[in-house]
């Protein structure tokens, strides 16, 4: 993996954030993004994709009449972004084979798509030495992708 310019991360993810909300105007997404000044370790294009996969994924299946909500900060030594949304819970069955490829559930079956998204992020988040889980409930569906920020000795 190499890494980038990660202190352009901000302006990249806010790109991110407008170039989605432009194509999804009945959408609301509530973003706070807090990080260091001096950047998190990364590879900007792909965290980035990462980050428009999932902020294109809420808004496909979330509620447009609820607000997505798009967080990004760096807490302790491991970087943290996490995207939101209400709607119709992800069924453990479902969540279970959610990061492999061309997964589809049954609730997306008239959604276009090819069902590779979330496997790119699976893979984006292995390359970085971090994980990209997801919590589904009536409440909420949530992906939290998770990244150390200090750099291993096999970087």
């Amino acid at each position: 993996l190499e890494i980038g310019d990660g202190a352009r991360l901000e302006p990249a993810l806010r790109q991110v954030i407008a170039e989605l909300q432009t194509s999804a105007t009945d959408h609301i997404i509530e973003a706070r993004i807090d990080l260091p000044s001096g950047g998190v370790p990364c590879d900007l294009n792909r965290v980035s994709q990462l980050a428009s996969n999932l902020l294109g994924n809420a808004l496909t299946y979330g509620d447009p009449a609820a607000p997505v909500k798009f967080t990004a900060e760096v807490t302790d030594d491991e970087f943290v972004l996490t995207v939101a949304n209400t709607g119709e819970p992800i069924s453990a069955e479902t969540r279970s084979r959610i990061f492999e490829p061309f997964e589809r559930s049954a609730e997306s079956h008239n959604k276009e798509g090819l069902g590779l998204g979330l496997f790119i992020a699976h893979s984006i988040a292995s390359a970085h030495r971090g994980t990209l889980g997801v919590t589904s409930d009536t409440e909420q569906t949530k992906f939290t992708f998770r990244m150390p920020t200090q750099h291993g000795t096999n970087q």
